[in-house]
């Protein structure tokens, strides 16, 4: 097995862990998980699983939960993943050979956004890259990467398009995502009711539901 480090914070996850486990779990070389508190049965079904999970209090801050994960990574090479996520094969079936090349330090993946079952946006994302390169979190939200001299990140490779991550949700999934962010104010980078608002009446409409 390919020797990656998925790694992922969750919180109060319980519907979907159980099934995104079994999605991914032969997939990598091992998958860190770093649970936040969940008052649900999330704990219980990563352990079900075979799995240990590591604890970080969570206290509103991506970036902290995300480097602590990264910290908790055995191999170099780490793959951030949510549990929306699902890795395409396509990409699956090159990871050999990305993590075979000793002149790129962070691949840029192509992510296809899909609500509802309709694909809704294309954006791509540094998820992919060498723990040993120094590459960390910041921001408490909307959180990006930089390196270890705090410059964000530019150097990187782009994968090819069909070498995605698939971003699944419902509608209502997409209303609990944004509703958090917004709980955030605008002062960190959250949203207002009003964005929450515009957001989502932009993706009923591109799923044809206005």
């Amino acid at each position: 097995m390919v020797e990656i480090s998925s790694i992922s914070i969750v919180l109060n996850e319980g519907p979907y862990i159980g099934e995104w486990i079994d999605y991914h779990k032969n997939m990598f070389g091992e998958m860190i998980i770093v649970d936040g508190g969940s008052t649900d049965n999330t704990v219980e079904i990563i352990k079900s699983k075979g799995i240990i999970p590591h604890f970080r209090q969570w206290d509103n801050d991506f970036s902290k939960q995300r480097n602590f994960s990264i910290e908790k990574a055995n191999f170099d090479w780490v793959f951030v993943l949510d549990v929306d996520h699902r890795v395409s094969p396509e990409l699956v079936s090159h990871f050999e050979e990305l993590t075979n090349d000793s002149a790129v330090a962070c691949y840029e993946v192509q992510f296809v956004y899909i609500v509802d079952g309709k694909d809704v946006g294309y954006p791509k994302f540094m998820n992919f890259f060498r723990k040993s390169s120094g590459i960390t979190y910041w921001r408490e939200i909307h959180e990006g990467i930089c390196d270890k001299d705090g410059v964000c990140v530019k150097e990187h490779k782009t994968l090819p398009d069909d070498w995605c991550v698939y971003h699944i949700k419902t509608l209502d999934m997409v209303k609990i995502s944004l509703d958090r962010y917004a709980s955030y104010g605008k002062e960190l980078g959250g949203l207002g009711k009003e964005d929450v608002d515009t957001v989502l009446k932009t993706v009923k409409e591109q799923l044809g539901y206005e």
